[in-house]
């Protein structure tokens, strides 16, 4: 990448040469920001692999039929479903877009090729979409959190915030003290940066106060909140915890989330197959949809930018609202 924003420019003594060094260096700092940190890992992953098969093949990776080889390859040899391939094209893309060449994935051999795996899988794989948890599943997954102990304390406020907000697991895991406020009717978070927010323009979403202690979220919230009275506004809002009890500094990730999840639905009962925290914001839909809310509203609550993506969370509800069986007499 510097190689490509190197400036050849007339010598103006030591002073001019550091100045330029410090452009160049910051304009690389800012071509990797372009594109969000887990964005830019999935696409240098997905490129060794295409870097290790163009070598094992004897063609520039960039070649058109290298690409078209490789994407073959990936889903007779492992099976890469759809999703996959889609991914697999858009970091092609970027390396040719990153070296102001074009991209090979716009010839007619690599098109026709993606199209013809398209048509030949299609129907051959599942969606892996979340279960969607029901109102009956987070309250038994609640009953969990009885005891009353810092960390079931911690976990009630948790699954309600992500069932009552529908905000994504690692949007929560990112959440400061200072992103949380409580209001009379529940509290209000502030998300710095989202899905469909890039720049950072942050979004306020509210969560309201539930009518039964077991499913407040904002008396849940309120109970942690109580546990970490000299946590800084700076510090994370859900926090890792020991064996014993104790209360870290360090804020509880993504995959901790899938965890506690897990670990409280073995404790309840609940199946474990199609089961993540995706499914809380998966059942925040369905359970607001069957309660007669718009699908718009549940779309900005979802922060979707389109509507198609929200109806999948409702289309089986719509499809019993729907149906024309109901007229049927039966």
């Amino acid at each position: 990448m510097e190689e490509e924003l190197e400036i050849l420019a007339p010598e103006r003594g030591q002073n001019a040469n550091v100045a330029l060094s410090g452009r160049i260096d910051r304009r690389v700092e800012l071509l990797g920001k372009a594109i969000a940190h887990n964005t830019r890992r999935n696409y240098e992953n997905q490129l060794r692999q295409l870097d290790r098969f163009a070598e094992s093949v004897g063609l520039d990776p960039l070649d058109p039929v290298c690409v078209a080889d490789w994407i073959v390859d990936r889903v007779d040899r492992c099976g890469a479903k759809p999703t996959t391939i889609s991914s697999m094209l858009s970091a092609v893309r970027w390396r040719a877009e990153e070296r102001g060449v074009p991209s090979p994935t716009l010839s007619a051999g690599v098109r026709r090729v993606v199209a013809g795996l398209r048509r030949e899988t299609a129907g051959t794989f599942s969606i892996d979409e979340a279960r969607a948890i029901t109102l009956p599943e987070l309250e038994e997954l609640l009953g969990t959190c009885a005891a009353g102990r810092p960390i079931d304390i911690r976990d009630q406020a948790l699954l309600l915030l992500l069932f009552g907000s529908a905000i994504r697991r690692g949007a929560a895991s990112e959440l400061l003290v200072s992103d949380a406020r409580l209001t009379a009717d529940g509290y209000l978070l502030r998300l710095r940066r989202g899905k469909t927010d890039q720049y950072g323009h942050g979004t306020d979403i509210a969560v309201a106060r539930g009518t039964r202690q077991l499913t407040d979220p904002r008396g849940a919230l309120e109970a942690w909140l109580a546990l970490i009275p000299g946590a800084t506004p700076q510090s994370p809002l859900f926090r890792q915890m020991t064996k014993g009890g104790r209360i870290l500094e360090d804020r509880l990730g993504g995959q901790s989330i899938d965890r506690m999840l897990k670990r409280r639905a073995v404790r309840a009962g609940i199946s474990l197959s199609s089961l993540s925290p995706h499914g809380l914001r998966a059942g925040h839909a369905s359970t607001a949809f069957a309660n007669g809310v718009p699908l718009d509203r549940i779309q900005r609550q979802l922060d979707h930018a389109s509507s198609g993506t929200t109806a999948r969370y409702v289309r089986g509800q719509q499809a019993l609202d729907q149906t024309s069986a109901k007229g049927l007499g039966l």
